[in-house]
């Protein structure tokens, strides 16, 4: 995606690979419902902004459920975009949202949102390490008033020790999730 793109109502499949150049904001507005082939992804090098509402939610799944896509990648440094991905479900999707090694963003909000049925033995919402050296300002990030459930697959935000990162976790429901590292790596995982 080379410009700015809106999705406006209506049904969207992703097939393969689709990326979201530097400077370019994708919009997904309320009404949207995309289905994510197998393996499927976006791969936000720009920005996002998902904008549902409390009755009219973005609908994200897998066209199969026993194919799932893997969701969106947000990747590399854009201090002048800001990711928004509010009131959205998720189902069925590997990894809903990824933020990829040495990212940065100007602000980062992942609220309100109903995340279930990541049927995948990793985090299914993971925040690797900003990039500190092109980070210009302290990054905002707020993941709050979300649903985590009926998962395989866990949230993990690592090496997010920074001055440059703020990540305020509240008022998340995370529930009816199965813990999948105990049969994988031993009790002592």
């Amino acid at each position: 995606i080379r410009e700015n793109l809106t999705l406006t109502p209506g049904v969207y499949e992703v097939t393969g690979t689709h990326y979201v150049k530097k400077d370019v904001v994708l919009t997904i507005n309320e009404g949207v419902t995309i289905l994510f082939d197998a393996n499927a992804t976006i791969r936000i090098d720009g920005g996002l902004e998902i904008k549902g509402a409390p009755n009219k939610l973005v609908n994200i799944k897998s066209k199969n459920k026993n194919a799932p896509g893997n969701g969106f990648v947000i990747n590399g440094v854009s201090t002048n975009q800001n990711v928004n991905i509010d009131y959205a479900r998720f189902d069925f999707i590997k990894k809903p949202v990824t933020f990829e090694f040495r990212w940065s963003r100007n602000n980062v909000r992942v609220t309100n949102n109903i995340i279930k049925r990541s049927l995948y033995e990793g985090a299914a919402i993971e925040v690797k390490e900003i990039d500190n050296l092109l980070t210009q300002s302290k990054i905002y990030f707020e993941f709050k008033g979300n649903t985590f459930c009926n998962s395989t697959s866990s949230l993990l935000l690592s090496n997010i020790t920074s001055d440059l990162l703020t990540i305020d976790f509240d008022n998340n429901v995370i529930t009816r999730n199965e813990y999948t590292g105990r049969s994988r790596n031993g009790i002592f995982t």
